[in-house]
């Protein structure tokens, strides 16, 4: 075997192995999302707030979402994807907030675990939730009656 060969062999073997790597297990989905976080405009207190979140694999294998979670019971994500989602595919998920006995300025977190490199991605809704005024003087009422 002559020299050139030899070094042609080593390149091929080199790029063969960076291949397998890829393709092996350290290779990961990439999710990417048209918006991380959706703000809502100025709504009543009691009242549902709904928004969908859109994004797209911008990786080389398929992402697999296994669950979404709520940072609490008033913020419940559903409707994802159980099937893998290609590389180069779009897909979404619907939030539903609910605020009653929540007001003032909100900011919710959608935890999105999947086979991303760091295992989650977090997104977020914000906006400002109005005091409902009949629940306020009923709260305001409770309270004198606890002081009394």
């Amino acid at each position: 075997m002559n020299k050139s060969t030899f070094v042609i062999l080593v390149f091929l073997i080199s790029i063969a192995i960076n291949a397998q790597t890829r393709i092996g297990k350290n290779v990961f989905a990439e999710i990417e999302f048209e918006n991380e976080v959706l703000t809502f405009q100025k709504v009543n207190e009691g009242e549902d707030v709904e928004c969908d979140f859109i994004f797209k694999n911008v990786g080389i294998v398929d992402l697999i979402i296994t669950e979404i979670k709520g940072s609490c019971g008033c913020t419940v994500p559903s409707n994802w994807s159980k099937e893998p989602i290609k590389p180069g595919e779009s897909s979404l998920f619907h939030v539903k907030f609910n605020t009653r006995n929540i007001f003032g300025g909100v900011e919710k977190s959608i935890t999105v675990f999947c086979n991303i490199k760091n295992k989650f991605k977090r997104v977020k809704i914000k906006g400002l939730v109005e005091e409902n005024l009949e629940r306020k003087k009923m709260r305001e009422e409770i309270k004198l009656n606890k002081i009394k």
